[in-house]
């Protein structure tokens, strides 16, 4: 008996996840991990707190110069962030 549906190992973790409803999840965590390497490591050190709401990330820091240089280049971020992920999952950053 020969199958004739193939399907790539990685649309179909996609598709699963899309019918349990963890995909928009999976895509925040990804959001998340995406910030340590974009903003790099000075920055990532000052992050205290990263969430995400309604496709508006929340980033708390704890440094008072490294929170002015984020707010300045947070499209840029953001911009980053979703080419990374492939997916416009982060309209806005708030940076506190």
């Amino acid at each position: 008996m020969q199958r004739t549906n193939f399907q790539h190992l990685g649309s179909a973790f996609d598709e699963f996840f899309k019918k349990k409803g963890f995909y928009k999840k999976m895509l925040e965590v990804s959001a998340k991990e995406s910030w340590k390497e974009i903003v790099g490591p000075v920055f990532a050190k000052a992050t205290e707190k990263i969430f995400i709401q309604n496709h508006i990330m929340y980033v708390s820091i704890n440094s008072p110069a490294i929170r002015h240089e984020l707010m300045l280049n947070r499209n840029t971020i953001k911009t980053k962030i979703n080419k990374k992920i492939g997916k416009n999952i982060i309209y806005e950053i708030v940076i506190k």
